[in-house]
């Protein structure tokens, strides 16, 4: 009994930061697994959003949260957004990625923020549900950093790199305000569990 609670023990931040900044091959969190033409169904999923749902121009600010391979940057500058910016803490996937002229750092959220810059537009796609609780108060770091913030996260998984929040208790808690959510459908990669919430900084 004992073994399969030590094996089902959630990571803390520390084992977190080990994880995901030494990714092997073998993995299926390995970088080039993100640059494959299903994935890339979700960045058309996520350019598409960007473009209907907010309200922004081409020159708006926008970071990305975790950013890995910098595929979902990639589109964006296909889609001709032209002042992008990202950060990752797994620098093969940051060195081997896509090519973009955005401007990437390698380093973890909680050295990220609070950021410098004032973004009109942070968004996530499967990352923050992989922040252990203990970092639970970087989301208002990261809510005072921008004017929208876009979640696409599993809300509902419980694993042991998978930390279930709701998001809308989240952000709201720390000042935004929720002003669009859905459950995004059969899109690839992306589970029943996910919720696509819009915050604004009001």
């Amino acid at each position: 009994m004992s073994i399969i609670i030590d094996e089902m023990k959630q990571f803390d931040y520390d084992k977190a930061l080990e994880y995901w900044s030494g990714i092997t091959p073998e993995d299926r969190n390995y970088y080039e697994n993100y640059k494959s033409e299903a994935a890339n169904i979700r960045s058309f999923f996520l350019c598409g959003l960007i473009n209907d749902i907010i309200d922004l121009d081409f020159e708006s600010k926008i970071c990305e949260i975790g950013c890995n391979a910098k595929r979902n940057l990639h589109f964006l500058e296909k889609n001709g957004y032209t002042n992008l910016y990202g950060f990752d803490i797994n620098k093969d996937a940051l060195k081997n990625g896509y090519k973009v002229k955005a401007n990437i750092k390698n380093c973890s959220v909680v050295e990220y923020f609070p950021a410098k810059e004032k973004f009109d537009l942070v968004f996530s796609m499967a990352v923050l549900q992989h922040f252990p609780y203990e970092i639970d108060y970087i989301f208002e770091d990261i809510a005072k950093s921008t004017k929208y913030l876009l979640t696409i996260e599993d809300e509902g998984k419980q694993a042991k790199r998978t930390f279930s929040r709701n998001y809308k208790d989240v952000f709201e808690g720390v000042g935004m305000t929720e002003i669009n959510n859905f459950r995004p459908y059969k899109i690839h990669g992306i589970g029943k569990t996910f919720i696509v919430r819009l915050f604004e900084w009001i």
